[in-house]
């Protein structure tokens, strides 16, 4: 039985392209009938490679990932495989079926409105 205290590792998959990336999340929407939105997307994401190179340093360029600190920040771990790679942008998915995340954003905006037709009323 998993206690609270238990660390739960994520299957971590690898591809060529991010067409199969699409094709895996598509399979995976089918099979759970769920769909992802985009909750996250840098600015950066789906940059072309010559725009990526102008951009990264070569100080930013892995061979392994996961071992410092960054690897807390981007919740991965890549191993040493003799390829290099970068980071080129990051876009986060989530089910449209989880909790609400725009839940205080929400509350806000409904507190504002509420509020101008109080002040609408009251001025006229």
């Amino acid at each position: 039985m998993a206690t609270s205290s238990d660390v739960v590792l994520a299957e971590v998959l690898e591809f060529n392209d991010f067409g199969a990336v699409l094709s895996r999340i598509k399979q995976y929407e089918i099979a759970s009938h769920s769909k992802f939105v985009s909750y996250v997307l840098e600015k950066s994401f789906g940059d072309d490679i010559d725009e990526i190179t102008k951009k990264v340093p070569t100080s930013k360029i892995y061979f392994e990932h996961g071992v410092s600190r960054d690897a807390l920040k981007r919740g991965i771990t890549i191993e040493f495989t003799g390829i290099p790679f970068v980071f080129s942008g990051r876009k986060l998915l989530t089910c449209h079926k989880g909790p609400d995340l725009n839940k205080t954003q929400k509350e806000k905006y409904q507190r504002q409105k509420e509020m101008e037709i109080v002040c609408f009323y009251i001025t006229t």
